[in-house]
This record gives structure tokens, C-alpha cells and sequence, in this order.
């Protein structure tokens, strides 16, 4: 297919995908806390209305890509036959809880950091570590325990596969949930999503998902060298960035670190060219303090949970995989539970504080 090492042109491409994320999500301001928190407080919300229609599109296309025999979605890690409730559940919460503590969770950070917010990258360093010491430090022995601990093998692991033991043929097995979702979506975004150019950044972010399946689960799939089944995900592929520049000479790169470098690349010159590039610091010791705990949360809890509100959220769901939606509901909890706690103590807008515009 290509003279390109397979896991070179996986990461270029990933890198690509990165960067219209990393556009669409910075001036979009697209961020599933920012919806709960509207949800919450207002009863509705143009940006979760958003991250339904990202889904619904997201779902569409790894369904359709399936359908269509160029990506094998088994392969993937969200349609596993076995699930950790305990790792799913407790761990979402564990990451919902910290999102709110730090006001944005790890993708909405990623591209916060990138314009300037150095308490976003404060944040992204907390995450990275607390994600690799959850993966293969000292944090591996509670969220193993967590896991493993609550293991089980479901009769079913899909929606799919639900439908399918009904008697139903795979098309309309694997369509139906989709529709569903997209009615859903359809009809929550008409009552809230007001602006053609809100659509327009949610369909952009759902195909960007799809983008994500197609390059690993296609042109990934070299038969000496394939490459993992995988699309968006921020967790774990923050704590692998932070290895990867230490020890450069000695790694190789792959997606997720790729997709890392190019959300920060697009975010920047998004926040560039729309002069919203800014200098924000942390105000107090209580505030840094509160926001290194809940970004230690979210690198514990996207990994236990395997994935956060793109991974879990938008990537993981678009499998149609049960255990992501138990997982997706589980950070929306802790996000609606933090967030009611911590604007009760006085909380502040996501991110906000005193921004010191950067000359450019």
C-alpha cells in the first residue's frame, strides 16, 4: 500500500486527524463538562447537543466502515467478551469527579494548553503521570484489584450482538442502534444546537472518530506489521507522550502520541488565528492544588475505566460496545456530581481566571 513503515504512516495520519480535531474543538469550544454542566444548571444544552451529534455520526461511520468489510471493530478493545464493572463504573466516576474539579477533562485540556492556559498544562503533566503510574507504576496495584476483582463475562458485550441472538441479520443489528442514537441525538440537537456552525464542528468531530477507525483498522492493517484497531482516546496517550519525549531515541511513536501532537498543533494555530491565544496562571495554592487532584483522578480513572469522554464517550460507544456506555454514563455521573459540589464551594468557569493576552 505505501513504502512508508505502517506505524510511520499511521502516526502522519493520526497526526492529521489531530489537528482538524484540535481546530474544530478550539473554537467550537466543544467539551461534554461544558454540556453537563449546562444540562445541570439549565435544564439544556447546545454543547451536549453537540456531543450527541458527534456521537451519532461517530457510530454511523465505524458501523458503516464495519458493514462495508474494511474495518474489523472485534478487534478493538471496547468489544472485548469480558468487562471490569468495578474499573468501568468506579473508575468513570473517579474521572467525572476530576473533570470537574479542574473544569475541563483531558481532551478540552490538551487544547486549552495549546493556547496559552498553563494551568490546562499543569493539569496535562498530572494526568500523564498519574496515567502511566495507573498503567505501569505503583497505581497498577489498586486498579488492578479494582479490575480484576470485578471481571465478569456478559452473555453479550454489544448492542449488536444483543440484537443478533434475537434473530436479527447483522445489518439491522448493528443499524438499529444506530438510528436509535441518531434520533436521539436529532431531536435533543433541534431543541438546543442553534447555530449551523455548532453542527457543522460536532459532524466534523464524529467523522474525525471515523477517521480514526479507518486509518488504524485499514491502512493500519499491514500483514507483516498491523497496527492497533483503535481511533481517538486522550488518557493514556497523554501519560505515553510524556514518556515519549524522555526517551525519544529509544521509542517508537504510534497513534495516540501522534493524535496528541497534532490536537496541540490545531489548537494552536485555531487560537492563533483567531487571537485567542492567552497567558492564564493559577490564582491561589488552593486552586493548584485542587486542580493537580483532579487531574491525578482523571489519569487514574480513564484507566481504569479504559478511556475518557472521547475514548470511552465517542470511540468506545461508536463500537456500539455496552461496556463504554456503562463507562460514558459513569464519568457523566461523576461530572454532574463534582460539578454540583464544586459550584457549591464557589467554583469558577471552566478554566476561568485572569488571561494575559500574548503579543503575536
Amino acid at each position: 500500500m505505501s513504502d512508508i513503515e505502517p506505524y510511520i504512516l499511521v502516526s502522519l495520519l493520526a497526526a492529521g486527524l489531530g489537528i482538524v480535531f484540535g481546530i474544530t474543538m478550539e473554537w467550537s469550544r466543544f467539551c461534554l463538562l461544558s454540556g453537563v454542566r449546562e444540562q445541570v444548571t439549565t435544564g439544556a444544552s447546545f454543547k451536549l447537543g453537540m456531543y450527541l451529534l458527534a456521537l451519532a455520526v461517530a457510530a454511523a461511520g465505524a458501523q458503516g466502515l464495519q458493514l462495508a468489510g474494511l474495518v474489523d471493530l472485534d478487534q478493538s478493545i471496547y468489544r472485548s467478551g469480558s468487562l471490569s464493572v468495578g474499573g468501568l463504573v468506579v473508575g468513570g466516576l473517579i474521572f467525572g469527579f476530576g473533570a470537574a474539579l479542574t473544569r475541563g477533562c483531558v481532551s478540552r485540556l490538551t487544547v486549552l494548553s495549546a493556547t496559552g492556559n498553563l494551568r490546562a498544562l499543569v493539569v496535562l503533566l498530572a494526568v500523564g503521570i498519574s496515567a502511566y503510574a495507573t498503567l505501569r507504576g505503583i497505581l497498577y496495584f489498586p486498579r488492578d484489584v479494582l479490575q480484576s476483582a470485578t471481571s465478569m463475562t456478559p452473555p453479550v458485550a454489544t448492542f449488536d450482538g444483543a440484537l443478533a441472538a434475537l434473530g436479527l441479520g447483522e445489518t439491522a443489528a448493528r443499524m438499529i442502534p444506530v438510528l436509535i442514537v441518531a434520533l436521539v441525538a436529532f431531536v435533543y440537537a433541534l431543541r438546543t444546537v442553534r447555530s449551523p456552525v455548532h453542527w457543522f464542528a460536532a459532524i466534523v468531530i464524529g467523522l474525525v472518530i471515523t477517521g480514526g477507525w479507518y486509518v488504524t483498522g485499514y491502512i493500519g492493517a499491514d500483514e507483516f506489521d498491523p497496527q492497533p484497531v483503535e481511533s481517538l482516546t486522550f488518557t493514556a496517550p497523554i501519560g505515553d507522550s510524556l514518556l515519549y519525549l524522555m526517551t525519544y531515541t529509544g521509542s517508537a511513536i504510534k497513534f495516540g502520541i501522534a493524535l496528541i501532537a497534532g490536537t496541540l498543533t490545531g489548537s494552536f494555530i485555531s487560537a492563533l488565528f483567531g487571537k485567542r491565544l492567552a497567558l492564564q496562571g493559577f490564582e491561589a495554592p488552593r486552586q493548584l492544588a485542587r486542580y493537580l487532584t483532579g487531574g491525578a483522578m482523571m489519569g487514574f480513572g480513564g484507566v481504569a475505566a479504559l478511556g475518557c469522554s472521547i475514548g470511552q464517550g465517542l470511540t468506545g460507544v461508536s463500537t456500539l460496545s455496552i461496556a463504554s456506555l456503562v463507562a460514558l454514563a459513569s464519568i457523566v455521573s461523576g461530572m454532574a456530581l463534582g460539578i454540583r459540589l464544586v459550584d457549591a464551594r464557589g467554583g469558577v468557569n471552566e478554566m476561568g481566571g485572569e488571561a494575559f493576552p500574548v503579543s503575536i
